[in-house]
């Protein structure tokens, strides 16, 4: 994924990264509900969500087939004294939306703020007015975010982060809950799919389950970790 002012281009996973997060999802008891990625503020940009956004958000809310899918959008809002805080918001294009895009209805815009719909189209109706351009609020609603807990711990750092990932990190995690469970230890999303990257995908589906059971973790998956984390 890489982000520009007003869209966000997703690249094709040639890595396998996707079919290792599945994998791991799944044997968690876990599916995947949507995509988040963070933006600069509407004041910036004047929208909350570009046309270009918006698409994107059709396509993957058509390709995953769940009407709940979702899109979380992060932003960094400054406040009159200077003082930033971390803003989100989830939305999800309205179904009418979906199919229009999934009918080939939308083409991508010069103007962030509107979807345009394709020539080859008739003409929309929007608000009793034909039209070629779509104000994107017409097109998605607001989903109540209910909480940010989770049974999954969020300590080890996020793949796709300059900062980057190494076995340090995964010392440092390790350590600090040294006094919990094995299973306990290795339940970070992030953690895991940075250790399924050295393992087999049987083994990493194996370590999942213990995870999500709360069960043990067999002796030599506690060896092959641990010296990975340089604990032993």
């Amino acid at each position: 994924m890489q982000g520009f002012a007003d869209r966000v281009d997703i690249a094709e996973d040639d890595g396998g990264e996707q079919r290792r997060v599945d994998i791991i999802a799944e044997h968690l008891g876990m599916k995947r509900v949507g995509w988040i990625f963070s933006a600069s503020t509407a004041a910036e940009r004047d929208c909350i969500l570009s046309s270009s956004e918006i698409l994107a958000m059709a396509r993957l809310q058509a390709q995953s087939g769940d009407p709940y899918f979702a899109t979380a959008v992060v932003s960094i809002w400054s406040d009159e004294e200077g003082a930033h805080s971390v803003h989100f918001e989830a939305f999800q294009c309205s179904k009418q939306a979906v199919q229009l895009f999934s009918d080939g209805w939308f083409v991508p815009s010069d103007d962030p703020k509107f979807v345009a719909t394709s020539p080859d189209k008739e003409v929309a109706i929007v608000a009793g007015r034909d039209t070629r351009k779509i104000e994107n609020e017409f097109l998605v609603t607001v989903v109540p975010i209910m909480d940010h807990s989770g049974p999954l711990t969020t300590t080890f750092p996020v793949e796709n982060r300059l900062t980057g990932q190494t076995v340090d990190e995964l010392r440092a995690c390790m350590n600090a809950a040294k006094s919990k469970p094995y299973a306990q230890r290795l339940a970070d999303f992030h953690m895991l799919l940075f250790l399924s990257q050295r393992l087999g995908e049987s083994d990493v589906a194996l370590l999942c389950d213990a995870v999500r059971t709360g069960g043990e973790v067999a002796e030599g998956y506690r060896i092959l970790i641990d010296s990975l984390a340089g604990l032993r």
